[in-house]
């Protein structure tokens, strides 16, 4: 599925804010229950993401709506 411009748009600026400051209070952000990761909340879009702290690295794993991201 392919993200509709505005919602990538505002998926992106929340990445970026991730990548500024990766323990920030200001973003919608869970641990995954039942598996290693963490949700991203933007809006009614989910971004489900892996950090390693170490090699400062965040890998997106997937992004989409509430109902089709945790299928």
């Amino acid at each position: 599925m392919k993200l509709p411009t505005g919602a990538r748009q505002r998926i992106q600026e929340a990445l970026r804010q991730l990548v500024a400051d990766v323990d920030t209070a200001r973003l919608d952000i869970k641990a995954l229950q039942g598996r290693d990761g963490f949700r991203l909340r933007v809006g009614k879009w989910r971004v489900i993401y892996h950090r390693d702290d170490n090699a400062m690295i965040i890998l997106v794993v997937d992004a989409g709506s509430r109902g089709d991201i945790f299928k």
